[in-house]
């Protein structure tokens, strides 16, 4: 009798499942906020908590994995909890008691795509330019999920969006259980190889690259629909614009191998950056919300296709045993500390001189991390990651 493969079946299932359960949630806790009766700034003080945890959380449940050798322990245990912390965010009705619920849920939350990812990397060996076509599923539960959940949530109410994803990422943890956790031969002991990764000077200047974009990153995924409500969109409109960027994921994901195996990593990023850029300005001169639907399909080339580059580039440069906790790195960098410094620039640029002013000048952010990685990223010191498989 012939076994499944895990990477055709299991892991591209697992994907799907997940990020179909992220669908039926992270789009509605902004309204499950505005519910509970919270202000503006009590619901930006919640948003704000995932990217901080991420920062620490992501790297440090990554690294406990990698120093203990128990990969698959560590995430069946943050997969399990973060199930029951989303239901106990349900029940929290006061502030002072989400603050707590939804740090916990971050925290739990952190680590499983940097431990899933990893595994996923590790699994392919030679064929790690076919994660693309492995993630391209979860982007298609996205997709299929998030106005399904929508229809639900208003037929049904609000709480519907966490018993679904109680119930979508339930089902990923039971799709987990056989698919096997590997974890690479340890040449050094942890503590070395940690040592050796961050004095690699490239890896720190990836990082710093990576929390550049975070920041114009942040710009679209906080302030777009704000600004499109400004402009006169309605709800159809707004979640129009979030189907047409996960949908224009697709392409990104699927021919993805090619990709980067005809411009490696590197040369992916010196696309992408510049597409995000023009993407960025194009925001800052348009004046109808139809017009940000056509732009919206952009996003396919810019984030996917930098998270696609930097998780082969994170595979092929971390020392051995030590992927994990380099992967929960660039997690919490980009969507970590990235996030989190530019949702607060954002705000105040956004409050005190407008979106427009606020889209052109993290345009200016990201051009400068373009310029940087261009005449920078080859001539600093450091190991070099292997070529693409």
């Amino acid at each position: 009798m012939k076994t499944i493969s895990p990477i055709k079946i299991v892991l591209p299932a697992y994907y799907f499942f997940y990020i179909a359960g992220l669908a039926s949630l992270n789009p509605f806790l902004g309204l499950y906020y505005r519910q509970r009766g919270l202000t503006g700034t009590e619901i930006g003080i919640l948003s704000a908590i995932p990217p901080l945890v991420s920062l620490v959380a992501a790297p440090l449940w990554s690294g406990i994995a990698d120093a203990t050798r128990r990969h698959k322990a560590v995430f069946l245990v943050a997969t399990a909890s973060v199930i029951l912390a989303a239901l106990t965010i349900y029940n929290a009705n006061t502030l002072i008691w989400l603050i707590p619920t939804v740090a916990a849920f971050s925290f739990f939350a952190a680590p499983i795509m940097p431990l899933i990812d990893s595994n996923t990397m590790l699994l392919l060996e030679g064929r790690r330019n076919q994660y693309g076509r492995i993630r391209l599923w979860g982007t298609i539960g996205w997709a299929v999920t998030a106005p399904i959940a929508g229809w639900l949530i208003q037929k049904s109410g609000i709480e519907w969006s966490f018993y679904t994803y109680a119930i979508l990422v339930g089902i990923s943890l039971l799709i987990a259980l056989p698919i096997p956790m590997s974890h690479a031969q340890v040449a050094v002991p942890f503590w070395n190889g940690l040592r050796t990764l961050l004095s690699n000077r490239r890896w720190v200047f990836f990082l710093v690259m990576i929390f550049l974009i975070g920041i114009g990153a942040s710009s679209v995924s906080t302030y777009l629909f704000i600004h499109m409500k400004n402009l006169g969109a309605d709800e159809t409109q707004v979640g129009f614009a979030l189907t047409l960027s996960t949908v224009s994921e697709v392409p990104m994901f699927f021919f993805s191998e090619r990709i980067l195996r005809r411009f490696k990593w590197r040369g992916l990023i010196l696309i992408a950056l510049p597409i995000y850029v023009v993407r960025l300005l194009l925001y800052s001169v348009v004046s109808s919300p139809s017009i940000i639907l056509v732009i919206q399909l952009l996003h396919g080339f810019t984030i996917p296709a930098i998270w696609a580059a930097g998780i082969s580039y994170v595979a092929e440069t971390a020392p051995p045993g030590l992927s994990t906790t380099a992967q929960g790195m660039f997690a919490g960098v980009m969507n970590g500390l990235g996030s989190a410094t530019g949702a607060y620039l954002g705000g105040i640029i956004f409050q005190n001189f407008g979106p427009i002013v606020m889209f052109r000048i993290f345009a200016v952010v990201l051009f400068t991390s373009f310029l940087l990685f261009w005449l920078l990223e080859k001539r600093i010191s450091g190991p070099a990651p292997a070529a693409s498989q």
